[in-house]
């Protein structure tokens, strides 16, 4: 970090005199705008991982979210199969149960 330790020093009212007042200010105020801008850096680099682990989270929610879509088709045949079981052996059942009725 530079140290602006040099003042200067001139009373004159001439356009070096206003240069001179110009570039004191400036270096008078210089270290807190940097400060500033440091400050600022700061925090634009914290909102950066702010928003970097969001959209990992995001990313990551997306990801469950596609593998739970592609397991819905696959339990839906599934299911479709038991209730096609679950139906052949009820006809079945029904189909004994009236041999049964017209046995003599």
């Amino acid at each position: 970090m530079v140290i602006l330790q040099r003042r200067l020093m001139l009373s004159k009212k001439d356009e070096v005199g206003q240069l001179a007042e110009a570039l004191r200010k400036m270096t008078t105020q210089l270290p807190a705008v940097i400060g500033n801008v440091a400050v600022s850096t700061s925090n634009v680099a914290s909102g950066s991982e702010e928003l970097s682990s969001a959209s990992q989270a995001m990313a990551e929610g997306d990801a469950e979210q596609a593998a739970s879509v592609e397991e819905v088709p696959s339990s839906i045949e599934e299911m479709s199969a038991k209730i096609m079981t679950n139906a052949e052996n009820a006809q079945k059942r029904v189909v004994r149960l009236l041999l049964r009725l017209w046995e003599p």
